[in-house]
């Protein structure tokens, strides 16, 4: 996972490919934990907030680019 700082630095279609690598790997970390097979529960709320970060950017991006 990235610092917020290094996603503001990232174009529109480098975010898009982050928010799909990070939902992959958030639903590979939920799967187990749901299945009581692991014990990294953290981790899932730690990639949701990755998530809802690499969203809130996006919007921002678009946001500003139709501001132009």
């Amino acid at each position: 996972m990235k610092k917020i700082e290094e996603l503001r630095k990232l174009d529109h279609k480098d975010l898009q490919e982050e928010l799909k690598q990070a939902s992959i790997k958030s639903f590979q970390v939920k799967f187990p934990v749901k299945n009581n097979e692991s014990n990294n529960s953290h981790l899932v709320r730690k990639y949701r907030r990755y998530i809802a970060q690499i969203k809130t950017l996006l919007k921002e991006k678009s946001a500003v680019s139709e501001s132009k």
